[in-house]
């Protein structure tokens, strides 16, 4: 009885929890690389060559856009998007970039951590350590020099 007692008690905690994460995996809404590059203390263009290792990501002929592996383009974890650009000498042209829908977003934070990547919002206790340490597997992995 005890027992039941607390995992009801459990749930009701978890509860607004799960719904919060559902609310937020099934949102339209996009984020950019540069975004959740930050989130792990890493530029955009850092992240992206340490996505690409873990073949996540490439590049079509090793420039501009990014693309997502096809093992994961039926999973949702992106969109390619389209802006137009204005160019100095008055003309436009049509870029296109990718962004990561929220189910991509959580791919990659749950891959990261997995790795040992940690985010930036959990590196309290020991910021110095966390930096260095981010930057010596980056070196490791190649993806800095």
């Amino acid at each position: 009885a005890n027992k039941l007692i607390e995992q009801k008690k459990q749930i009701e905690v978890l509860k607004p929890k799960a719904e919060y994460t559902d609310k937020i995996l099934d949102s339209k809404l996009l984020v950019n690389t540069t975004s959740i590059a930050k989130d792990f203390g890493m530029s955009a263009v850092t992240f992206n060559k340490l996505l690409n290792r873990f073949k996540i990501v490439y590049r079509h002929n090793n420039r501009g856009q990014w693309f997502v592996y096809q093992k994961y383009v039926d999973k949702g974890y992106a969109q390619s998007c389209t802006y137009t650009k204005e160019l100095g000498d008055g003309t436009t042209k049509e870029v296109v970039y990718t962004k990561w829908t929220q189910a991509g977003k959580r791919f990659i934070y749950d891959l990261l951590k997995e790795k040992r990547f940690i985010p930036v919002v959990d590196w309290a206790e020991y910021p110095a350590f966390y930096a260095k340490d981010l930057k010596n597997r980056l070196k490791e992995l190649g993806v800095l020099r």
